[in-house]
Formats: C-alpha cells, sequence, structure tokens
C-alpha cells in the first residue's frame, strides 16, 4: 500500500506543473494585450444626405476588421437610376441625370469572401434636390432716379432676407444712347453705400448693347450658375457722339 501512494506522487505532481505552466502562458497572453482577431469585418458605407438633380452621386464603403486573409469582393445594386463607375469596387458613382426632384436613391453592398455568419452587407440612402438656380428678380428701362432707388430698396430687402445669395447686376447700354456712368455701377454703389449690402456679394456685368438701356437685376442663390447677359442690339452700330464740353477760357 505503501509502495503504490510513492508511485502516484510523481505523476500527480507532473500534472500540477503542466497546469502551472499553461496558467502562466495565458496571463501573460492577456497582460501582453493580445486578443483573438475578430472574424467578422465591420462596414461603413457613406454617402451624402442630398445631391442636386444632374450631379454624381458617390457611395463609399470602409471596410475593417475580419480574417486578414480575405481579399473582399463587392458587388452594388441601386433602388434607383444605374452606376456608371465602380461595381466590383469599394466605391461607385451614379449618374443621376434622368431622376427627379425628390426622389431618393439607396445603394447595398455586399463584401464577399467572409464568413458566411458575419453580417457583409451596408446601404445607404441619398435624396435628390432640385439645383438652385439664378432667378430675375426685376428689370426696369428709362426710371427717374427716385423710382430707381425704389426698385432698388426691394432688391436690398431681398438680398438681406437671403444671406447667402449674391446679387447680380447686368447693365445694358441703349444702341443709340449717349456715353454715360454706366448703369450697374450706379446701382451697386446705391445699393452699398444707401442700403448697406456688403459689396462683395454684388456682382455687375456690363451686359452690350440692347435697343433701350436697360437694367437687370437677378438673385443667385449659393452653388446656382450666374446668369448671361443677352444683349440684343448690334453693337457695331454708330452711337451719336457725347456733346462737346466748353472750353476753358
Amino acid at each position: 500500500m505503501r509502495l503504490r501512494q510513492f508511485r502516484f506522487q510523481p505523476t500527480l505532481l507532473a500534472v500540477f506543473m503542466l497546469f502551472l505552466g499553461e496558467s502562466a502562458r495565458f496571463n501573460a497572453s492577456v497582460h501582453q494585450g493580445k486578443q483573438p482577431q475578430p472574424r467578422c469585418p465591420v462596414l461603413k458605407l457613406t454617402c451624402p444626405d442630398t445631391v442636386n438633380v444632374g450631379a454624381s452621386l458617390v457611395f463609399a464603403l470602409q471596410v475593417s476588421g475580419g480574417d486578414p486573409n480575405v481579399t473582399p469582393t463587392f458587388n452594388w445594386s441601386v433602388s434607383n437610376g444605374s452606376l456608371s463607375s465602380g461595381q466590383g469596387t469599394a466605391t461607385v458613382e451614379l449618374d443621376t441625370t434622368g431622376l427627379s426632384d425628390g426622389d431618393t436613391v439607396t445603394a447595398t453592398v455586399e463584401a464577399g469572401g467572409f464568413d458566411r455568419e458575419c453580417r457583409t452587407y451596408a446601404s445607404c440612402t441619398s435624396s435628390l434636390v432640385k439645383k438652385p438656380e439664378a432667378r430675375k428678380f426685376d428689370e426696369y428701362s428709362a426710371l427717374t432716379l427716385k423710382d430707381e432707388e425704389a426698385r432698388l430698396d426691394t432688391f436690398a430687402i431681398e438680398l438681406q432676407n437671403d444671406p447667402p445669395a449674391q446679387g447680380y447686376i447686368i447693365g445694358y447700354i441703349g444702341a443709340t444712347s449717349r456715353p454715360q456712368q454706366k448703369a450697374e455701377a450706379r446701382a451697386k454703389g446705391y445699393l452699398v453705400n444707401k442700403r448697406g449690402i456688403d459689396a462683395s456679394r454684388l456682382v455687375t456685368v456690363a451686359g452690350g448693347s440692347r435697343e433701350q438701356a436697360t437694367v437687370e437685376l437677378w438673385i443667385v442663390p449659393s452653388s446656382a450658375e450666374p446668369p448671361k447677359a443677352t444683349p440684343s442690339a448690334d453693337p457695331s452700330k454708330p452711337k451719336p457722339a457725347s456733346p462737346a464740353k466748353p472750353k476753358k477760357p
């Protein structure tokens, strides 16, 4: 009986020492910050909240984590419109031409190659809005100074109510007008000096010739295309000479 007890003790001691060694290695790995690498990737799909109709719409996917030995594939689908480029890559582009104000586009992408138990798809939705356009606020010809200032006062109020917008003043000289101070410069001077409009918000354009001297006042929202001058008279048509100034005695 004593002999059996003596033979059993070394075996028990060996098992105990093996347990201590494994425990020490486990604790060391924890202290060194080694953690098992996550099996599943994290997908983040980004897109703009809104985009102008006719502009390109870009969806971009970021993949982090997951099995480092996997080279993912990308399969995209969209709810509206069609992709113009990028299918099979992490970034795609959609042409919104043909879509309308108020439409929405949802893009969904699936990243292939990872474990089937992982969530490997993501979606993002953008809304389409009508592109801002410049609008003609007023147009006048041959006004008295008082009447012109009244029209400019109303224009100034409109600009004050829309701080991001710019004001465009297009001046056309009459086909038979005598040379004089440019109407667009005179209008800008009044808006800046009398109405307190920041000069950087006002753009003057020499529009060329029309049959009558004319001034156009435009409101141009941020990101809208500026208006273009539309002269209608032949600039080569001769104009009457300005009256000669009397000579000093």
